[in-house]
């Protein structure tokens, strides 16, 4: 369980505590991260695929407002 989707300011937050998934600033970013990381999902036939492109869709209605 716990939280789908996590983003992290490396250099910022070393440990990590700061989760900026919803942060709108980093949209764009994390957008264009989980692009590249579908790419590789995909050419790699990672089982888990599926479950992160459905995290991605929820995370994008909870951005533009379709959601709680």
């Amino acid at each position: 369980v716990g939280v789908p989707l996590m983003f992290f300011d490396e250099a910022a937050d070393p440990d990590e505590r700061v989760n900026l998934i919803d942060d709108p600033r980093r949209k764009n970013e994390v957008e264009r991260l989980a692009g590249h990381l579908i790419d590789h999902m995909q050419r790699t036939n990672d089982p888990l695929l599926r479950d992160f492109k459905k995290a991605m869709d929820l995370w994008q209605m909870r951005q533009s407002g379709e959601t709680d």
